[in-house]
């Protein structure tokens, strides 16, 4: 999925920061790449509770991808967005 590799590396760079700001030192971030039928699903999870709806971590990435959202629980703050691969056909 070459052709996935600038918007993977924009939106991981994007989540990725928000995720360190909010992450206190000895703090642990996870994240998950996985290639699916569509393209690409990035996840990224920290320990601190979501920015406010309408965050910049959304309007900086909703432009180029297929779908994205957030959701919290025991584990912190997770935030996952899909990047279409040019090849996938539309559902």
């Amino acid at each position: 999925m070459p052709d996935l590799a600038d918007g993977a590396e924009q939106l991981a760079r994007n989540l990725v920061a928000t995720a360190v700001r909010r992450t206190p030192p000895d703090g642990r971030i996870h994240i998950e790449i996985e290639t699916t039928a569509e393209g690409l699903r990035l996840l990224v999870r920290d320990p601190r509770t979501p920015d406010p709806v309408g965050s910049r971590e959304w309007s900086e990435i909703s432009s180029f991808t297929l779908s994205f959202g957030t959701q919290s629980g025991p584990e912190g703050h997770e935030a996952w967005a899909l990047l279409r691969s040019p090849d996938a056909v539309p559902a």
